[in-house]
């Protein structure tokens, strides 16, 4: 017998085999990407303070009552930003001066948080 017609079947079924992996395998690739990206993205490469004088600011919801504070800051350099902070303690007011922490990450995003320094008591 001829070697072509014997590996003729064999051939059919890994081409089967694999049109039946491939999708298999792209999932697979593509949860590895995206741990990539998380795993990349949770690592702080800088961090910087900046300043600016908040435009406004809002309350986010959340799951158990209110969430975050959002503040919208326009710093000195001119630039807008978004900020968020934690609930505790008095709201920012609006034209308020206030001190941002920088933070840039490994795949190049950069966010803001605010942290309200208050006044030592005597």
């Amino acid at each position: 017998m001829d070697k072509a017609k014997v590996r003729r079947p064999s051939n059919l079924l890994w081409r089967d085999w694999l049109r039946s992996a491939l999708p298999l395998v792209i999932v697979i690739a593509l949860l590895l990407a995206g741990g990539v990206f998380i795993l990349l993205d949770g690592s702080v490469t800088r961090i910087a303070s900046v300043q600016g004088r908040v435009d406004s600011w809002s309350i986010q919801p959340g799951e158990t009552g209110t969430g975050p504070q959002i503040l919208w800051v326009t710093l000195d350099d001119g630039g807008k930003v978004m900020a968020t902070a934690s609930h505790d303690g008095r709201a920012p007011r609006n034209g308020e001066r206030v001190e941002l922490t920088e933070i840039h990450t490994g795949i190049g995003r950069v966010r803001y948080e605010w942290t309200r320094k208050e006044p030592p008591r005597s």
